[in-house]
């Protein structure tokens, strides 16, 4: 099972429910939660579609894609510009996604999977940190984390 994202977070609990049905497991950019950084912008994105300000919620999540001062300013602006087509204007899927990651915590169950694993992420991660893909990977019996450092530019 491969599991990216926020797609990780599902595979990692159907493989801790479920480890039977799960054989081999690779997860990318996800852990067993969202970093600081990520429950904050998922937190104001959320807030923002709630107020009815689509342009604002996606101006945020975008943001954070930015692996730099001005790509992030590039990246809120195009969140801005397209924010409707982008997050829609409070969808209850999209409400009840980001309150889900934002709550999600499967640390005490990751010794649950019995499937070996890899956790792959890098250290311009915006929404995790290099420590949890590794805690994520420490804790499953068989993980092993793959972690790429961004070249300097």
């Amino acid at each position: 099972m491969l599991g990216v994202s926020t797609g990780g977070s599902i595979a990692l609990q159907l493989a801790a429910d479920h480890p039977a049905a799960v054989r081999r497991l690779a997860i990318v950019s996800d852990a067993y939660q969202l970093g600081s950084r990520g429950r904050d912008a998922q937190r104001e994105t959320a807030e923002w579609l709630r107020d009815g300000r689509p342009r604002r919620a996606a101006a945020t999540i975008m943001a954070m894609l930015g692996t730099n001062g001005p790509g992030r300013l590039l990246l809120g602006g195009v969140g801005s510009l397209f924010g409707k087509a982008l997050v829609g204007d409070g969808d209850t899927d999209l409400l009840a996604t980001l309150a889900a990651e934002g709550t999600f915590d499967l640390e005490a169950h990751l010794g649950d999977i019995t499937a070996p694993a890899i956790v792959v992420g890098g250290d311009r991660d915006p929404f995790y940190s290099a420590d949890l893909f590794a805690r994520t990977a420490d804790l499953i019996p068989d993980g092993k984390s793959s972690f790429m450092r961004a070249r300097d530019t």
